[in-house]
């Protein structure tokens, strides 16, 4: 009998696929993701083809549709809702600049914004006039009374982000949600934390607009991202740049321009093709360990590294519960992050700072051997 447990990944086998895992102890899947082996398997086969076939099939946007099609199936939602673009703030810059903003509306945010959502905002508020509302960080976490609060009738955009980069708190979006649709709201989201760590699919998080960069949870290269919309939002949202895969219309045509139908509207120009082949590879691989496993990992892991560091008097700065958050720990140290991250750099561990607090994050190649070299560095038992 097959049962759910035997379907369980070999997850010290998926480890070996992981050429920097073999030196360093790595905790900071929320800055970059280290390069799996089959990164360098498309890297090869790329340039394989443009030497062999004149880049026929690297150069193709067949191959582009079919990675949109396998992130499409991992991420549940339909290929004509993708869009890809270089990174998390073009995605979030072409978002803000696509919506009908006027003198006198508002935009609601979070203090817990990485500057690739805030910047957009703070820019479409100087040049469009619109103001901008932040609502407060309490206890480690953003409310959403608080952020209801500041919503009226001028009020065009929410834009939250669903795992927070700096101390790791996951936000309900999806309560969030039903309240923006009810006042006409759309919800924007940077969800680079989250993308590839968590389950659940992009039409069950909420937001009408969703942005991830695929260098972190999905394991990619630098300069590869994706911008999802909502089916029904699509045709509403005017693109500030033309080109030619974002347009229908004749390039000799007098006749106003027609964008897509489609998310392709946001796609201007040549794509990252090398980005994009590598992505195909890390999709299939990320499909063939299961979404449902990696957050599974996960939880089991980040459980494991919050009770160990309690049993230890450390102070974290985390939700405690799995409801509130994802792969991120944030840690409040004795003494100065940034040494204490150079000290355990110097022991082959990498973490990072942000906000002044030690971060620690994990996917599922992380072990506990890990987590335990972690904190007997910082917390000596």
């Amino acid at each position: 009998m097959i049962t759910t447990e035997s379907l369980k990944p070999d997850f010290a086998k998926l480890r070996q696929e992981f050429p920097t895992l073999e030196r360093w102890v790595y905790l900071d899947i929320a800055r970059k993701a280290p390069t799996p082996r089959c990164v360098e398997t498309a890297i090869n086969e790329f340039l394989g083809n443009i030497y062999e076939q004149a880049g026929l099939r690297a150069f193709s946007m067949d191959a582009v549709d079919e990675t949109r099609q396998a992130l499409a199936d991992l991420l549940g939602v339909r290929a004509s809702t993708l869009a890809f673009v270089k990174n998390t703030s073009e995605g979030l810059n072409l978002a803000v600049s696509s919506i009908e903003l006027s003198p006198g509306d508002n935009i609601v945010t979070s203090a817990f914004e990485h500057e690739a959502q805030l910047f957009p905002l703070q820019l479409a508020a100087q040049e469009k006039g619109i103001e901008i509302r932040i609502a407060p960080a309490r206890d480690g976490r953003v409310s959403f009374q608080d952020i209801a609060a500041l919503m009226d009738q001028r009020t065009r955009v929410c834009a939250i982000s669903l795992v927070a980069f700096g101390n790791g708190f996951r936000f309900d979006l999806a309560a969030l949600s039903a309240t923006c649709r009810q006042r006409d709201v759309i919800l924007i989201s940077d969800a680079i934390q989250a993308i590839g760590v968590l389950a659940t699919p992009l039409s069950g998080i909420g937001a009408d607009i969703v942005v991830c960069g695929c260098h972190k949870g999905l394991l990619g290269l630098n300069g590869t991202a994706f911008l999802y919309c909502r089916e029904s939002l699509i045709e509403q949202l005017r693109p500030p740049f033309a080109g030619k895969h974002s347009i229908t219309s004749d390039r000799l045509a007098s006749a106003p321009l027609e964008y897509r139908k489609d998310a392709r509207r946001f796609e201007y120009g040549n794509p990252n093709f090398l980005g994009i082949a590598a992505l195909g590879q890390t999709v299939s691989f990320l499909r063939s360990v299961g979404l449902q496993h990696i957050e599974q990992r996960v939880h089991d892991l980040t459980d494991c590294l919050i009770a160990n560091a309690l049993s230890r008097d450390l102070v974290v700065r985390t939700p405690l519960n799995w409801s509130e958050r994802a792969g991120i720990v944030s840690f409040d140290l004795p003494g100065d992050a940034n040494s204490i991250s150079r000290s355990l750099m110097e022991r082959n561990i990498i973490a990072n700072v942000k906000d002044g607090y030690v971060r620690a994050s994990v996917h599922f190649y992380n072990s506990h051997d890990d987590l335990d070299r972690f904190l007997d560095a910082i917390a000596p038992p």
